[in-house]
């Protein structure tokens, strides 16, 4: 009988993808193409409920759908399967292992640069370091017993892999409470390359976030319904928990500020008003009694 066949690695299957798909192609613009492709196919099926109903964000929903098609017409039918094969090995390393920094580890191994803006993606052990430095068990605790979840932000995300890391601390900072429930990461990057690396990445490791791609420096807040062509939400933010907790408690679309938000725009509240702070739902009442038995 004939040996059976090794399995080859996941990131080894990536690698060997890529390398076939810039054979005559240069590097940047095809690991470009192929994360925000990623992003799109995951994006933009989920966010067609959110633009139902406005002219302008539907607009933002079919530009997606066009840009989508506009890239993947510059490959071959085989290379669309070697580019949903490099998918699928990525979404199998991420299922094994969730803590890590997929996309940036790729990005250097690869050697790929993208001359204008001379990136380096930290190492995710040194991001782990930086996250179990810088944690706050008190500050976590103390978020989730009042409010109910948690929020890591970011405002030079890269691959992500600071956020990831901050996950995997969370992770290890509960014990009966699923960390995906309670945490939120809010991600910012210039780069929409960076930022379609970093809302893949968070997506598969099935976090609620938000990516948003502006100059942090020059505009610390993105209004989503102005420029809703720059921000991105992941899979896990249109959970059943965070659909609650977004529409019950005013979160809506991360727009505090937004007088139509949540249960406030329901009933036409003024923004003043604490009425709304009076309703409940069963995901907050954990909080009421919760102790130490949550925590490690």
């Amino acid at each position: 009988m004939a040996k059976q066949e090794r399995e080859i690695p996941p990131k080894q299957r990536f690698v060997k993808g890529f390398q076939s798909l810039c054979s005559n192609r240069h590097q940047y613009p095809v690991w470009a193409d192929l994360w925000e492709m990623w992003a799109l196919t995951i994006m933009n099926p989920l966010t067609k409920q959110l633009y139902s109903g406005s002219e302008k964000l539907e607009k933002v929903w079919q530009d997606r759908e066009n840009r989508y098609l506009q890239i993947i017409k510059r490959y071959k039918k085989d290379e669309i399967e070697i580019i949903m094969e490099m998918f699928a090995a990525m979404v199998l390393e991420f299922e094994r292992n969730p803590w890590q920094d997929f996309a940036g580890q790729m990005y250097m191994e690869l050697q790929i640069s993208n001359k204008n803006t001379g990136q380096f993606f930290t190492p995710y052990s040194v991001c782990g370091l930086a996250a179990q430095i810088t944690g706050d068990h008190e500050s976590l605790k103390r978020d989730v017993k009042e409010k109910g979840w948690y929020c890591i932000y970011d405002c030079a995300c890269g691959g992500g892999a600071m956020l990831i890391a901050g996950c995997e601390q969370a992770d290890k900072e509960f014990n009966r409470l699923d960390w995906r429930n309670h945490v939120m990461c809010n991600a910012n990057d210039i780069d929409i390359v960076c930022c379609c690396m970093c809302y893949v990445q968070l997506s598969l490791i099935g976090v609620a976030g938000i990516v948003t791609q502006s100059d942090a420096l020059k505009q610390a807040c993105v209004d989503w319904y102005k420029e809703p062509e720059k921000v991105w939400f992941t899979p896990m933010y249109f959970s059943e928990v965070w659909s609650q907790r977004r529409f019950w408690h005013g979160y809506d679309m991360n727009m505090h500020e937004n007088k139509f938000s949540g249960i406030r725009g329901l009933f036409n509240r003024p923004k003043e008003s604490n009425s709304s702070e009076s309703v409940e739902d069963d995901e907050w009442a954990e909080f009421e009694e919760s102790d130490d038995e949550d925590w490690e």
